[in-house]
């Protein structure tokens, strides 16, 4: 076969090749918990506290809160009277954990404004097709949010925790208005509803402020003026 063809062959094959710099691991499945057949812990959050450029968020075994990890630095979100407590602790088990590490993050400035969580999808949807990324995708929002509405988890009635609304409606729900300088970490899949996002959702995210006071699960997010979203470096 002549060596020419056999270069362009393998030229072209690289071309086409998916950037795979990172690898998304989970434990758990958002099902599974929404419908109430499995809260319990999946694994040790101890197991991976050792790991560099870890980033993670999920739910705690039993829904007792919510987990958030940013760069190795853990953020459990509990709720007790009405109050938010975030803790710097691995010492927490999961009924539900997506993770991932992430060495470098290549940074994409968004100016257009985004009226929802949905137009937001969409915007990242077709960045990821751009830079042929591999999904499920790891990505950081960072920057002034015009709104962020979420929720910290902290069931009382079982016979309610088999419906995502009611999940919210059980947990301790708030908003941030023109908060600057938040942290947004999420997931994206078009490939994992119901495992690692909603059934209706291509995102899963969790948030916190700036002094790391107050941390917890994104359900809606809007934007206006420049904001950061990073993905995984190519």
């Amino acid at each position: 076969m002549n060596k020419y063809f056999l270069m362009f062959l393998a030229v072209l094959l690289l071309g086409c090749k998916k950037n795979e710099t990172y690898q998304v691991y989970y434990r758990g499945s958002l099902r599974a918990i929404m419908m109430g057949e499995d809260l319990e812990a999946k694994m040790e959050m101890d197991s991976i506290a050792g790991l560099k450029n870890l980033y993670a968020l999920g739910a705690m075994e039993n829904l007792k809160g919510e987990m958030l990890v940013l760069n190795s630095i853990p953020l459990i979100s509990t709720v007790s009277d009405s109050t938010v407590t975030v803790e710097r602790t691995f010492n927490k088990k999961p009924a539900l954990l997506v993770y991932v590490q992430v060495t470098r993050w290549d940074t994409i400035k968004i100016t257009q404004p985004l009226r929802d969580t949905g137009e937001l999808e969409s915007l990242i949807a077709s960045m990821i097709e751009t830079r042929r990324l591999t999904q499920p995708v790891p990505f950081i929002l960072r920057g002034n949010f015009e709104s962020l509405e979420w929720h910290v988890i902290r069931p009382k009635n079982r016979k309610i925790q088999n419906e995502h609304d009611g999940h919210k409606n059980t947990g301790f729900k708030g908003v941030l208005k023109n908060e600057n300088d938040v942290y947004v970490l999420g997931f994206f899949s078009t490939e994992h509803q119901g495992i690692i996002t909603h059934h209706d959702a291509f995102t899963h995210m969790h948030f916190k402020t700036p002094d790391d006071k107050l941390a917890g699960h994104v359900d809606n997010i809007i934007l206006k003026g420049e904001v950061n979203l990073l993905l995984p470096g190519i």
